[in-house]
C-alpha cells in the first residue's frame, strides 16, 4: 500500500492509498489546497474546520457543474450520432438508386448493341 504525504491549510497529511495512485492524490490534495488558500483570500481566517467545509462544498459544486456539463455533452453527442444516422440512411437510400439507374442503363446499352450489331 502506497502513501504520500500532502499539505492542506499549511499543515502536513499523511495518506494511505494504493500503489501508484500518490501522484494522483497529491495532486487532489494540491487542488484542495489551492481552493483553502483562495477561501482564506477571501474570507480571512475562519477556521480551519471551516475552511475545509467550505472548500469542500465549493469543489462539489463544480462537480456538480461538470457532471451537468457532461449530460449536456452526451445529449448533444447522441443527437449529433442520430443525425449521421440519419445521413448514412439517406445517402445509402441514395447510392442504391444510382446503381440501379446505372444497371438500367447497362441493360438499355446492351439491348442498343444486340439490335445495332442485327441490323
Amino acid at each position: 500500500m502506497g502513501q504520500v504525504v500532502v499539505t492542506i491549510a499549511g499543515r502536513s497529511f499523511r495518506l494511505a492509498c494504493e500503489d501508484g495512485d500518490e501522484p494522483r492524490l497529491a495532486a487532489l490534495a494540491q487542488t484542495f489546497d489551492a481552493t483553502v488558500d483562495e477561501l482564506r483570500g477571501s474570507f480571512g481566517e475562519v477556521g480551519d474546520t471551516r475552511l475545509a467545509v467550505m472548500a469542500g462544498l465549493v469543489m462539489t459544486d463544480r462537480l456538480g457543474e461538470a457532471q451537468a456539463q457532461i449530460e449536456r455533452l452526451s445529449a448533444q453527442v447522441a443527437e449529433l450520432q442520430a443525425k449521421l444516422a440519419q445521413v448514412q440512411s439517406s445517402n445509402a437510400g441514395t447510392d442504391d438508386q444510382i446503381r440501379q439507374r446505372v444497371d438500367d442503363l447497362a441493360a438499355r446499352l446492351e439491348q442498343i448493341t444486340q439490335v445495332s450489331q442485327t441490323n
